[in-house]
């Protein structure tokens, strides 16, 4: 072969080679980093505790649910002889106890269960049922409301302050009221606060969202009262 091509044919092989080895040089390292990038931990879902509930390792010490009661209180706006107020049932819950004292809990209402105890008769089953309606709770499909304690400070005394997640047809919204805690025979958390119901999309009535309801306007405001029972071990 002459050699002028020879000469010609190396430098082409050469570069041949060496281009064919970089290349394969780089499939390896991508494939190599796919690896890694499907491997890291931050690629991996953490476990982690259930949203909206603080991490605690205190026991759980289950409510009285049959000593413990939630009262509501709600009125029309422009009625004064309109107020209704009733009770809702626990269904369940717990508090986390450390040294005699509260540092946590989950409480568990039975909207299924609500009341109310200002009417009789027929009046009374009327708005019963109302209320289970898709107008305010929707029971059907939100059977249940909760209440998560993230944080519970002492004031005083007897005396907390304590702040949470309100759960009602779905919706979490933060809350924070004062609560007296005693530790005698039985443990009893007992609190009045009220709430916005239309922060969880509770608008039947409201004034917020409909015109010219006259004496058909309900007030925003609903007033709770709870009283929880803790049995000592």
């Amino acid at each position: 072969m002459d050699k002028k091509i020879i000469y010609i044919l190396i430098p082409i092989f050469l570069i041949i080679t060496i281009g064919y080895g970089v290349m394969r040089t780089s499939k390896n390292q991508q494939e190599l980093n796919l690896k890694r990038e499907i491997l890291t931990p931050q690629n991996l879902s953490p476990i982690t505790q259930e949203e909206g509930e603080p991490e605690t390792n205190s026991p759980e010490v289950e409510i009285d649910i049959n000593n413990s009661i939630i009262k509501w209180e709600a009125k029309k706006t422009l009625v004064d002889t309109n107020d209704h107020f009733g009770t809702v049932r626990f269904k369940g819950g717990f508090v986390n106890m450390e040294e005699g004292t509260i540092n946590g809990g989950k409480f568990v209402a039975d909207m299924l269960s609500i009341t109310d105890d200002d009417l009789t008769s027929i009046l009374k089953k009327q708005l019963e049922t109302h209320l289970k309606s898709d107008d305010f709770f929707a029971t059907a499909t939100y059977p249940t409301s909760e209440f998560i304690i993230t944080k519970i400070t002492p004031t005083g005394g007897t005396e907390f302050m304590i702040v949470g997640n309100l759960t009602i047809k779905g919706i979490t919204n933060e809350i924070n009221f004062p609560a007296t805690v005693t530790n005698d025979e039985t443990l009893l958390l007992k609190a009045n606060f009220e709430i916005d119901r239309t922060l969880w999309d509770i608008r039947f009535g409201s004034g917020k969202f409909f015109d010219n309801l006259g004496n058909n306007l309900i007030d925003d405001i609903i007033k709770i009262s709870i009283e929880i029972t803790v049995p000592k071990s």
